[in-house]
């Protein structure tokens, strides 16, 4: 071990190289993986490394998410290709435990230029984000004939601040046993759920899968944002992006760029 190097990647992750050239990777699991081109050597590792320590789920997430990212750089077609053994492997061992881990291993986060690209793939459903964000809450409740998982993120407009955000999105989507009917079936399923009273909503936008709303609150202080209802065969969305009033005119747009952005994989 005296003999290893020591490397740290763009993405500031650290790491040791063997005498053999091996990663070395920590194979302590991390909340969220936010993968990109310039981390692919640790970030292959690691998965690997995470799946040989009992944290499956995670490695398969990093997994997946190599997977996901579009082929556009050699580097990214090598590591998939190695990501593919592995997840086949790993698939082999789990079994019929495969499909629960698999579900329980998204949202899968991958850097697109200055974009992050959020995928849902158990989810059916993406957005883009072009600013600094984290993950605060991935809930989930698996049952037969339902499914229901609950993202909240932290959006900071200026990526060196390090404390608070400048606006809150939260993504509610379910798997329902049949198909909800029209969007206005899911927003009377949903009812307000963001406010009880003293808002008022405007329609931006409404066709047969998606309607989309801005809203004001009346409450102090006042807060202002965007809310979408999205319906997708079986599954039902709902988005929303909140802030304080004050912050003005360029949260208020990113909220209504992100909101509207949302996007999904049609399953009819």
């Amino acid at each position: 071990m005296p003999d290893w190097r020591f490397f740290k990647d763009g993405d500031g992750n650290s790491y040791y190289i063997d005498n053999a050239g091996k990663i070395v990777a920590s194979g302590e699991p991390e909340a969220t993986y936010r993968i990109s081109v310039r981390g692919l050597d640790y970030y292959t590792a690691q998965a690997d490394e995470l799946i040989l320590r009992h944290h499956a789920t995670k490695g398969l997430l990093i997994l997946k998410t190599i997977l996901a990212m579009p082929r556009v750089d050699q580097r990214i077609v090598d590591a998939q290709n190695k990501a593919a053994l592995s997840l086949n492997s790993l698939k082999q061992r789990h079994g019929s435990r495969f499909d629960n881990m698999n579900r329980l291993a998204s949202p899968l986060i991958y850097e697109s230029g200055e974009t992050a690209v959020i995928i849902h793939d158990i989810m059916f459903y993406s957005l883009n984000i072009r600013h600094s964000f984290e993950i605060i809450k991935n809930k989930w409740r698996l049952l037969p004939h339902y499914w229901y998982n609950g993202i909240s993120i932290g959006v900071r407009m200026q990526s060196g601040e390090k404390k608070g955000y400048d606006f809150l999105l939260a993504i509610d989507s379910e798997k329902f046993a049949s198909k909800p009917g029209t969007t206005t079936r899911l927003e009377e399923h949903w009812g307000t759920r963001l406010f009880t009273e003293n808002i008022n909503r405007s329609e931006i936008f409404r066709d047969e899968k998606k309607v989309i709303y801005s809203f004001t609150s009346g409450n102090s202080p006042p807060l202002t944002g965007f809310e979408s209802i999205v319906k997708n065969g079986n599954f039902g969305y709902i988005i929303r992006a909140i802030a304080p009033a004050s912050k003005g005119d360029a949260v208020a747009e990113a909220m209504k760029n992100t909101v509207s952005g949302f996007s999904i994989s049609d399953i009819n």
